[in-house]
């Protein structure tokens, strides 16, 4: 009778769990795609159609690598999704873990040299950060900033993630670094101007 009992309660537990997790994964909506970068949108609607001379486009700037470029925006849309759940923390939470598991799909399935990979660093360390995993953000973040010594967007993400846990004088140092790689950049300059007050 036990093993009657429990079987059920699996049996229903599923039923009751897969359609909120279905609906939950349901594919990019047409406003969520427009929320992309263009290589994502072309990524979405022409697929890997080598016939296709958008898909060429692509292929030449992005290389092979370009067949693994869904994960990247899959992941790109499950953190615009969590993004909006800021008031249902189970829902938030799930997204933030499918964009973990896309992010992280593209560091293991593209090569170091891939064009993308200083942004899906820094991508992959705001999720953590959301997440509460300061040691593998700022991880992420060096991650991108040694790839790519010019990329300010991890030097602002690492910047910010010193910030806003009380430490402005690591914050200052990473952005004064970043002036060294990225003099003419204005997001630099305007947090030196604000961090240096």
């Amino acid at each position: 009778m036990n093993k009657f009992i429990s079987v059920c309660l699996i049996v229903f537990g599923i039923c009751f769990v897969a359609p909120a997790a279905a609906n939950l994964d349901k594919p990019p909506t047409a406003a969520e795609k427009k929320a992309w970068p263009k290589v994502c949108q072309d990524r979405w609607e022409y697929g890997d159609n080598r016939k296709s001379p958008v898909v060429a486009k692509w292929r030449d700037i992005l290389g092979e690598d370009y067949v693994h470029l869904h994960h990247y925006c899959l992941g790109l849309n499950y953190v615009n999704r969590a993004n909006r759940s800021w008031n249902n923390k189970q829902n938030k939470s799930y997204f933030l873990r499918k964009a973990v598991g896309n992010l992280e799909y593209m560091v293991t399935h593209t090569k170091q040299s891939f064009v993308l990979r200083p942004d899906v660093y820094v991508q992959l360390g705001k999720v953590y950060v959301q997440q509460g995993k300061i040691g593998d953000a700022i991880a992420q973040f060096q991650n991108a900033i040694r790839l790519k010594k010019d990329y300010s967007k991890a030097y602002i993400a690492l910047s910010d993630l010193y910030k806003n846990n009380n430490n402005p004088s690591e914050a200052l140092k990473v952005i004064e670094e970043g002036l060294i790689y990225s003099p003419d950049s204005r997001s630099l300059k305007r947090r030196q101007r604000k961090l240096s007050k």
